[in-house]
């Protein structure tokens, strides 16, 4: 819509009627690979290895981004100056791409400022004063709204206040030969010998999980 539209209906009662009514419904997160806040917490962060370990970076590579600057763009090791260098031109090229929308909008909702060259040094320092305990209150739950997220995750010891993990079994989908079936035999200590033996130790696994999982995850 044209700016003055929108400027108009973001004036107006209803406006604000509808936004503090749409603000207030809780979600739920339906897939998410987040790790522990108490892992997230002790990464590096910075804008440019935070927001783009995999996605928007498919993007970039579609652009034209090379696998050597990606690597080099993505490493926090590396002076932000000159890894921004890298990373603006590919980004003009997709920043009205759905993923490079969904980045601009999350840099602005919850650090103040979009994605420029003069606002990447001061996006990434407000990326590292939020890294603390606390980060995902503050993002899931004060400003997302979500009441819990599903989470595809190795770890089932979760913290409840934020996920509930699901499983998945695809090590008994990728039996390929001999040898991945004796690993699958050792992995769940029981002899895998036929059709009706990998049912029964798919359903003793799935049982194993009962009370740990929510739902089971299949790719």
């Amino acid at each position: 819509l044209p700016l003055p539209i929108i400027q108009y209906m973001q004036d107006s009662p209803s406006y604000a009627k509808l936004k503090k009514f749409v603000d207030n419904i809780k979600l739920i997160d339906t897939h998410e690979h987040l790790p522990q806040e108490s892992e997230r917490i002790k990464q590096k962060v910075d804008f440019l290895s935070t927001f783009f370990p995999h996605y928007a970076s498919v993007d970039l590579r579609s652009a034209g981004m090379s696998e050597k600057e990606l690597i080099m763009m993505r490493n926090p090791d590396h002076p932000l100056g000159k890894r921004w260098e890298i990373f603006e031109p590919w980004w003009e090229k997709i920043k009205n791409t759905g993923y490079a929308r969904a980045i601009e909008i999350a840099s602005r909702d919850l650090y103040g400022v979009g994605i420029n060259s003069e606002t990447c040094k001061v996006l990434t320092d407000r990326i590292k004063e939020k890294n603390v305990a606390g980060l995902y209150k503050w993002v899931l739950k004060e400003r997302a709204g979500i009441d819990v997220s599903i989470n595809d995750t190795l770890v089932y010891d979760v913290d409840t206040d934020f996920f509930a993990p699901v499983r998945r079994f695809t090590e008994f989908l990728h039996i390929r030969d001999r040898t991945s079936l004796e690993e699958l035999s050792r992995q769940v200590g029981e002899q895998i010998h036929s059709f009706k033996t990998l049912l029964s130790a798919l359903t003793n696994e799935f049982d194993k999980s009962q009370g740990k999982i929510v739902g089971v995850k299949i790719v």
